[in-house]
């Protein structure tokens, strides 16, 4: 398997990828807010 360097910042891919701009690679958006509740044992 190859990695890849990234051509674009973080920043730049999200603006990109927003503005329907050609991206390097597919920004990755964990959703941390639906599960860290749980993962600190609170209840929603």
């Amino acid at each position: 398997m190859t990695v890849r360097k990234d051509q674009m910042t973080s920043n730049e891919r999200m603006q990109a990828y927003f503005e329907g701009k050609e991206v390097d690679r597919l920004p990755a958006m964990p959703m941390i807010d639906s599960v860290g509740p749980r993962l600190i044992g609170e209840k929603k």
